[in-house]
């Protein structure tokens, strides 16, 4: 069952669709809809986003992130992995659940520890840093949308 979709903005006609057990990429073709790939090995998948390079992030609750690097990019799909981002790219430990959204610079990877980014020069996730405010030294925001003048709306916890 679908949890949550995106519109790949990268590849036109493709969307990514997030369900109970990972991920399914489809593309609109001239002939109708086709299916690329599956990867219903990653957990509930129930938030996504495409980064400006194509790369497609997923968040799941018990798996924490996956990510497909330039997604929109990849002809082989049978040859496609997506990696897994948790204690082992420096997340916490123990994550009892997930959101990712796209924002300015990359994915914002949303945990209830925290915030947290992939370090551009590394596979590493590090805390946020880009959403600084008064008086908070580690502030979890969570979603944020982009208003058509470029403002960002975010909550935060």
């Amino acid at each position: 069952s679908p949890l949550c979709m995106v519109v790949s903005r990268v590849v036109p006609g493709r969307v990514y669709i997030g369900g109970a057990l990972g991920v399914t990429v489809a593309q609109k073709t001239p002939a109708g809809w086709i299916k690329l790939a599956e990867f219903h090995d990653l957990g509930d998948v129930h938030t996504a986003t495409e980064e400006a390079d194509g790369t497609l992030w997923l968040a799941t609750n018990a798996r924490g992130f996956w990510r497909l690097p330039q997604a929109g990019a990849i002809t082989d799909w049978k040859s496609a992995q997506p990696r897994q981002c948790l204690k082992s790219c420096g997340l916490p430990d123990v994550i009892a659940w997930t959101a990712v959204f796209d924002a300015p610079g990359g994915a914002s990877l949303f945990t209830d520890k925290g915030s947290f980014r992939l370090d551009a020069t590394s596979t590493r996730c590090v805390p946020e840093d880009r959403f600084n405010l008064p008086g908070e030294t580690r502030p979890a925001i969570y979603p944020f949308a982009r208003a058509a003048n470029g403002d960002g709306w975010a909550t935060v916890y």
